[in-house]
């Protein structure tokens, strides 16, 4: 299968950060929110998490690695390589986790 990829332009990039985060700071506003971390999908989620997180001053990061896997009898899943949440100390009772899932961005609160 042969996949199609299209180049984005530097410009083009940081028109659409700039416009995810115009969307979050209003969505953030609006819910009176303050998000203590961010939390990229690795692979193809980190490089907008960064960018992100400058724009909306959001200093700490909890990285989260997936994986697809499919075994030798057939088995398919997709398996969680890396969750942070279990090993980072948070000094917060209700700590805000803002991340990613492809193209749809969530907002987690544990």
């Amino acid at each position: 299968m042969k996949v199609k990829h299209k180049r984005v332009s530097d410009e083009q990039f940081s028109q659409c950060i700039n416009k995810i985060c115009d969307n979050l700071k209003n969505y953030i506003q609006e819910n009176n929110l303050k998000i203590d971390y961010i939390c990229p999908i690795l692979r193809s989620g980190a490089v907008p998490a960064v960018y992100i997180a400058n724009k909306l001053n959001i200093v700490k990061f909890a990285p989260i690695q997936v994986k697809h896997i499919a075994y030798k009898n057939g088995e398919n899943k997709i398996e969680m390589i890396f969750n942070p949440f279990y090993s980072i100390k948070i000094n917060k009772e209700e700590p805000v986790f803002f991340g990613g899932r492809g193209d749809a961005q969530h907002r987690y609160q544990f």
